[in-house]
């Protein structure tokens, strides 16, 4: 697997430098399929090469520097239903017609992972814009996706909120930022999502199980956040906004930059959330549900002929009251309850630091496109008790990751994407400390897969098979003072878990009905927690010990869906069954 991994990335690399593909501007028109008249001010973009632009009054746009590949083009305008396909670019002008609608029911969204028209992917991608999570009131990220049918959160204080999907949450839920996968100890019941709103553009969530694209662990789905795309070239856009929550009397502030001066595109995002306690119908407050957090994000693209750019960067501060601390032998609601309201900060308390940086290249020839994304994500979590010199406990997981897939079009209805996917995560003690929890450790994910997608009239057809692998290893932390630290078992333990899985399924689309139906099975490994915990954690007032002899959990999802669309209504139903065994 390394050495492939290593080929692979040579031959990304030698490419860039070798293979060249030439340019042109690329001018065209945007029509009306009825009366062949313009249509002004449409929006068109092929957001593979991150190329954005709008029609002009009558209906004419030109992109320039445009290299000669086949590449998805997404041309929409009001009142007409959007224009999503692949085309070739190497052409002397583009015409493209579009179809009027009646009315303008849903807005068309193209999925991040599959670049594909919602209503086209094979398992039911739902998508929310950031104008609904704002629409929603949610204090956090995680609290906002409940508007999505079958997705609940599961929340110890305003800001910590985990999203549950199909029962499903923690560590079978997997969440990935522009393609980044986030670690940050989601073990921990009072352990955020650990991702925000700034600057976002939307999140799509996948149900059910989604090893092919995602890896393992993803048995109750995955969370996709997707940041604003750049701007149009040669624009400058500066926004400026403020939220205020009476309840808990919260205030939120945001700043963003977006400018494109053709050959850089730049996104740059920060804000700043201060909660005070959260009130109660009674009127009284929930003790220590306070928090306060700083976000900042940058995002800079570049791209020349053949050849794209990303580089994300986002560093999250926050400091997260955990209400519901009690030492009573008994405790009960009473003692979290308060007459007064505070927001100063006090005891017990979270100081998470998170750190995420993603590498995105992309590489387009005239049949095939490569993408190779490396990422680092490191999550430092500092949780204190009592003492405010101490903490309870004190852990930084370190997560670096790669992504390499190959997209190779057979012909215009015949897709084959195939890839290698891994990470590697280091997670560490620091010290002083009043607890250990888990042992240092080294967990070392590599999988390789293929998926075959197929279009023919109405119907989409697709079938992939994965095989992924994981060793984890603890150690044996020196110089750790007994007499301080809680509950210490940290045995060296070696381990390796392995599997295939595979999905597959259809979608048909017609005018007025969508057909879905798909079969996947998964797979996660024990995580370190739930084999080697040992130890009392205030956090989830719980103690918790691990079974090192727990075997890895098994999925398989049958899904089905049956879509109606009407002009003014849309009715759906979700059937599925999904069988996990060796549940922890």
């Amino acid at each position: 697997m390394v050495t492939f991994t290593k080929v692979i990335i040579s031959f990304f690399f030698y490419s860039i430098f070798i293979f060249s593909v030439c340019s042109q501007e690329l001018p065209g028109r945007i029509i009306d399929g009825e009366n062949g008249e313009g249509i002004p001010f449409s929006k068109v973009s092929v957001p593979s090469l991150t190329l954005f632009t709008s029609a002009d009054s009558l209906g004419f746009f030109s992109f320039a520097s445009v290299p000669n590949v086949t590449a998805k083009i997404k041309v929409s305008a009001y009142g007409y239903e959007t224009f999503h396909k692949s085309i070739s670019l190497d052409t002397d002008t583009l015409l493209i017609s579009l179809s009027p609608k009646h009315t303008v029911f849903e807005e068309v969204v193209v999925t991040a992972s599959e670049g594909k028209l919602q209503r086209e992917n094979i398992t039911a991608v739902e998508v929310l814009s950031r104008k609904e999570l704002f629409a929603t009131g949610a204090t956090n990220l995680g609290e906002a996706l409940n508007r999505i049918p079958g997705v609940q959160s599961s929340s110890v204080g305003m800001g910590i909120s985990k999203p549950v999907i199909r029962g499903l949450s923690g560590m079978r839920v997997v969440t990935y930022n522009n393609g980044l996968r986030i670690e940050n100890q989601q073990w921990g019941q009072d352990h955020g999502l650990g991702s925000s709103m700034v600057g976002l553009d939307r999140v799509e969530v996948v149900k059910g199980p989604s090893s092919l694209l995602y890896g393992s662990d993803a048995l109750g789905g995955v969370i996709q956040m997707i940041d604003e795309p750049y701007i149009e070239k040669g624009q400058t856009e500066l926004t400026v906004s403020t939220r205020f929550e009476s309840n808990s009397l919260g205030t939120t502030n945001e700043i963003g930059v977006r400018m494109n001066n053709g050959k850089l595109k730049l996104n740059v995002h920060a804000n700043y959330v201060n909660q005070a306690d959260f009130q109660l119908p009674d009127g009284q407050f929930i003790q220590n549900s306070r928090y306060w957090g700083t976000n900042f994000k940058a995002n800079a693209g570049f791209r020349k002929n053949n050849y794209v750019l990303n580089i994300r960067y986002q560093m999250m501060f926050n400091r997260v009251g955990i209400p519901g601390h009690s030492h009573n032998e008994n405790p009960s609601s009473i003692d979290f309850i308060r007459e007064e309201r505070g927001r100063q900060g006090t005891l017990p308390a979270q100081f998470i630091f998170n750190n995420y940086l993603l590498i995105e290249n992309k590489l387009f020839f005239d049949r095939s496109q490569l993408i190779v994304q490396l990422g680092n994500t490191n999550s430092n979590l500092r949780e204190f008790d009592e003492k405010v010199t101490i903490p309870f406990t004190h852990l930084n997981l370190n997560n670096s990751t790669y992504n390499i897939r190959y997209d190779f079009y057979w012909t215009e209805n015949l897709v084959l994407k195939t890839g290698v996917q891994g990470m590697v995560k280091l997670n560490r003690n620091f010290f002083p400390t009043m607890s250990f929890l888990i042992p240092d450790a080294n967990t070392i994910d590599n999988g390789a897969y293929s998926m075959l997608n197929y279009e023919w009239k109405k119907w989409d057809f697709q079938a992939g098979v994965r095989y992924d692998r994981r060793d984890l290893k603890t150690f044996q932390t020196s110089g750790v003072d007994s007499s301080i630290v809680d509950n210490i078992d940290d045995t060296p333990l070696k381990r390796t878990y392995d599997q295939l899985n595979y999905a597959a399924g259809f979608v048909r689309n017609d005018s007025k009905t969508t057909v879905r139906f798909n079969v996947s099975s998964g797979y996660r490994a024990p995580h370190l927690a739930e084999l080697k915990a040992d130890g009392f954690h205030h956090g989830s007032l719980r103690y918790e010990r691990g079974d090192m002899n727990l075997r890895a959990e098994q999925a398989l999802q049958f899904d089905a869906t049956f879509e109606l669309h009407f002009d003014h209504l849309e009715f759906v139903v979700n059937p599925y069954f999904n069988r996990i065994q060796n549940f922890i």
